[in-house]
């Protein structure tokens, strides 16, 4: 008796299921590719290389923010629709910086950004660490 109810509710499931797919061409919980969002926050302006520079970071550190960066173009130019990319040649828009000190008025924070605005978009930022 348990069999059978099971293999009705099984069969029944699978129906849905297919049907589902035949109709609509896709099956419950599928996901679809969003379109490029709008400016919702300030950020670099679309399709533009920002140069950036690093000062204070030793040895170690240096090759890291290079692999970030390289990353953070990647992803911008295949993952979403910025076609913002980072270089370090040209005139400096984003300075990554390390600094032993505190921050004047954030002194328990670990890292700040300070950026500067041209309009909606950003112009310039600061990173201290």
């Amino acid at each position: 008796m348990v069999k059978q109810y099971l293999w009705k509710s099984l069969t029944f499931l699978s129906g849905c299921i297919s049907s589902w797919i035949i109709l609509l061409g896709t099956y419950p919980g599928g996901t679809t590719e969003a379109s490029c969002a709008g400016l919702y926050h300030n950020g670099w302006y679309s399709s533009t290389s920002i140069t950036y520079q690093t000062s204070g970071f030793g040895t170690v550190e240096i090759p890291e923010i290079q692999t970030g960066a390289t990353e953070w173009s990647t992803a911008n130019t295949t993952a979403n629709c910025s076609n913002v990319t980072f270089a370090t040649t040209g005139t400096v828009k984003l300075s990554i910086i390390a600094s032993p000190n505190q921050h004047p008025t954030k002194r328990r924070a670990a890292a700040t950004t300070e950026v500067t605005l041209s309009g909606l978009y950003l112009a310039s930022a600061t990173i201290t660490f």
